[in-house]
């Protein structure tokens, strides 16, 4: 059983750079592993995923982020929105398909 825990985990990681819902693999979770085990399974990927974006982005990709930023008038947007008012516009920006998942963790 614990494999299939560290298989999942290495899924949803892989799923989460991936520009697709983070829903379907939670719903998977929760129906392969019930809602404890699916649900802890799930808040340890998805914080393992954002950790890494973070240092990926503060430390390997901040140039390559912040020249996408300059080039996009919509992730400038975003990212001016993020630093005047923070975590409600994060808290917004969550439950919406518009930016993928692993930029939303990058800006």
């Amino acid at each position: 059983m614990p494999w299939s825990w560290l298989i999942f985990a290495a899924f949803y990681i892989v799923d989460k750079v991936l520009p697709v819902p983070v829903s379907v693999p939670a719903f998977a979770a929760r129906q392969a592993f019930g809602l404890g085990i699916g649900f802890s399974l799930v808040v340890v990927s998805a914080t393992f995923i954002a950790n890494l974006a973070f240092l990926v982005a503060r430390y390997l990709a901040h140039d390559k982020v912040k020249l996408l930023m300059q080039k996009r008038l919509k992730f400038k947007a975003i990212q001016s929105a993020i630093t005047e008012v923070g975590w409600k516009v994060t808290a917004l920006l969550r439950p919406s398909p518009v930016p993928p998942y692993i930029l939303q963790d990058y800006f």
